[in-house]
């Protein structure tokens, strides 16, 4: 394991000593969060090789970045027995979801094993049911969603939501956003996203309850399957189903896959993509229950999204200004208060800066310093920092119980904690 041991070792203090079965169950969720976002394993991003180049359309944007290589145990092959029967010897600290209803032996971590994963036959036929059955509910909601967009009167549309974990995508969508916010209210959901599906698959009556991480790499591949059967839908008039993408969408490549998508479905694309610090973001993931559906990645994937999201951004703002009939695209950031505002936006290939203080601020990879913040203690003084400016008394109340509750450690172990809770 000494790749993966060399790339979490850099973001951990050298006097917080991981269990063997936390370090393990921390790399695979290093190796799950930041690589899975559209299929491929190879798009990790490290926090200090492949720092942003120059864009040709603006001043600053990035290049590829290099990725993140950890050693992770085989998988394990699971015979075809009952679910109830796999469940019963997991082990939670090291078996994932897809190592323990697999058929088979799996491929070792990278393209390959998203593709074995990806054939239905390749899963135990209780889990298979239970991934039909996800699915079809899944586009029965987005159906509802789409015909709620058609109803406001938008065009068929591809909604993107690009943000690091905890930064406030989801709750931006439904009280900021207002065609968003309208069409969530009357479909009750209606996104792309692998979180989505966690707690069904967590799930195993009378057997021990998986955690969000355990079942991250099967949520990615139900949330492709989704994402492939969503492609066509139509609405009941015919018209070409809106659609929403919830994910961190943190690569340039990532939007150009979207951007493609779109174009080839008939679909504008309107892309929100949400700013902010890394200190609120690793914050929001200390105050995720480990009964919930969230996911709890480990410091070092925090930062590396915080890293890639900022440093890739320009080349997003760049496809639109050079595709004026693209779509739209809104940047939102944080100011001093905590608060959400309006950035930037490109409209018909025209770039607006609404705040260009913040503006510069997001845009620069440099002025985040992300690889500062993992050994920083989490003392009273950060955390009246970070709460005070928080304008809901309950969302204020418990973000301060949630940092407290790892007071005197620093982010990267309290994150490496908190991700091995169950």
């Amino acid at each position: 394991m000494s790749s993966g041991r060399g790339s979490l070792g850099r973001h951990l203090p050298t006097d917080f000593l991981i269990p063997k079965s936390m370090e393990i169950q921390t790399l695979y969720n290093l190796q799950a969060y930041d690589s899975k976002s559209t299929g491929s394993w190879s798009e990790a991003h490290t926090l200090q090789d492949g720092l942003p180049a120059k864009s040709q359309n603006l001043v600053r944007s990035s290049r590829s970045q290099s990725p993140v290589r950890a050693s992770l145990p085989a998988g394990c092959s699971a015979p075809a027995m009952s679910t109830s029967k796999l469940a019963k010897g997991l082990p939670p600290e090291t078996r994932q979801s897809d190592e323990i209803f697999g058929l088979g032996t799996l491929p070792s971590f990278g393209p390959s094993r998203w593709d074995y994963l990806a054939k239905p036959e390749n899963w135990h036929p209780d889990r298979r049911q239970l991934h039909d059955r996800l699915i079809g509910e899944s586009k029965a909601v987005a159906h509802n969603f789409a015909e709620a967009i058609e109803r406001g009167g938008h065009p068929p549309t591809l909604f993107a939501l690009r943000g690091n974990t905890a930064t406030g995508k989801t709750r931006m969508a439904k009280q900021t956003i207002p065609v968003l916010a309208k069409a969530l209210k009357e479909s009750d959901a209606g996104c792309i996203n692998p979180d989505i599906f966690k707690r069904a698959l967590a799930e195993i009556p009378g057997k021990v309850k998986l955690s969000s991480a355990q079942v991250h790499a099967e949520s990615c591949v139900l949330a492709d399957r989704l994402e492939t059967e969503l492609r066509p839908l139509k609405t009941a008039s015919g018209a070409t189903a809106s659609m929403l993408i919830d994910k961190r969408l943190s690569g340039a490549h990532e939007i150009d896959a979207y951007i493609k998508l779109a174009e080839e479905t008939g679909r504008k694309v309107e892309l929100c993509d949400i700013d902010a610090p890394l200190e609120q973001s690793l914050m929001g993931v200390l105050q995720r229950k480990p009964d919930g559906d969230a996911p709890r990645p480990p410091y070092v994937a925090v930062a590396n999204g915080f890293s890639a999201i900022r440093g890739n951004r320009l080349d997003v703002i760049d496809k639109f200004v050079s595709k004026p009939n693209l779509g739209s695209y809104h940047l939102f950031g944080t100011d001093e208060g905590g608060s959400k505002v309006t950035v930037a936006s490109v409209v018909n290939g025209e770039l607006t800066i609404h705040d260009p203080q913040i503006y510069e601020r997001i845009t620069d990879l440099q002025g985040g310093t992300a690889y500062d913040v993992g050994d920083q203690v989490i003392s009273p003084e950060l955390i009246d920092r970070l709460t005070k400016g928080i304008d809901d008394p309950a969302r204020a109340t418990d973000a301060r119980a949630a940092l407290e509750r790892y007071a005197g450690m620093t982010w990267s172990a309290a994150l490496a904690t908190h991700s091995s809770l169950t």
